[in-house]
């Protein structure tokens, strides 16, 4: 990876036009500062409305806050009311996938959202991920999530950037059926949001962030969703799995006049 502000700056740059897809997720039940679960990616098929994330991030908060989970967006937090899709257990009970979509009721919440929002891949899109792809991660760690101020929920996001690698060469990665990618990270190279490089901070609370392809970098391609750090490598899951889920579960949104 070349290390120089032109680099960096193209990250900026094609950030710009998804980075507000990805929203940090909360549960605010009875808190001043709220809980913050992790993070999502906001994702439209046709009209319908769905926020990608990991399964493991939606159960916590939906244990912590009763079903009650809000995304943050424009400094609000907006509550997401729907169905939740989730991926099974496979392998010796574990949920290799560790994926969840929610499925967003129409209305005045989810309108509040969709400006955010980007089409959803078209299947096929990222089936082809090639080994040292440039790759970024943008997400909102937990100590940078929630800073209440002047009536507003404000959060500062970061970015890490490596390539993608074989997912085989991950130690200890569960296998199941699900396709795992990825992202050698090099923890100490980090972009804060005015694109200089600072100190690394792990990005706990980022699960469910996206992991973006940059092949090519005036058009970010959503490959994956994060859900794990193993040694140095950054974890996520195909969002071939999330589109899966959608298929399984409401079918009808890919064909909404209803034709056969």
């Amino acid at each position: 990876m070349e290390e120089s502000g032109g680099f960096w700056d193209a990250i900026e740059r094609s950030l710009a036009r998804v980075g507000k897809a990805v929203v940090p997720l909360y549960g605010p039940r009875g808190r001043r500062v709220p809980l913050h679960g992790g993070c999502g990616v906001l994702v439209t098929i046709g009209t319908d409305l769905f926020v990608l994330t990991a399964a493991h991030v939606h159960l916590g908060l939906e244990e912590n806050e009763r079903g009650q989970v809000h995304a943050a967006f424009n400094g609000r937090l907006v509550p997401l009311r729907g169905r939740t899709y989730r991926s099974e257990p496979e392998s010796g009970n574990e949920d290799v996938a560790d994926a969840a979509v929610m499925h967003l009721d129409a209305g005045v919440d989810s309108e509040h959202l969709r400006p955010g929002a980007i089409a959803f891949p078209e299947d096929g899109a990222f089936d082809d991920v090639a080994e040292h792809t440039s790759c970024v991660l943008r997400g909102y760690p937990h100590r940078d999530a929630a800073r209440p101020k002047a009536g507003t929920l404000t959060a500062k996001y970061h970015t890490w950037a490596g390539f993608t690698e074989d997912a085989a060469k991950v130690p200890g990665l569960p296998v199941g059926s699900a396709r795992r990618i990825a992202i050698r990270m090099p923890l100490d190279k980090l972009v804060d949001p005015g694109g200089i490089h600072v100190q690394s901070v792990r990005p706990k609370g980022c699960s469910g962030s996206g992991l973006w392809l940059l092949d090519e970098p005036e058009q970010p391609r959503l490959a994956a969703i994060f859900t794990e750090i193993r040694g140095e490598f950054f974890v996520g899951t195909s969002v071939r799995t999330h589109l899966a889920l959608i298929w399984k579960f409401a079918p009808e949104v890919f064909n909404p006049s209803g034709t056969t």
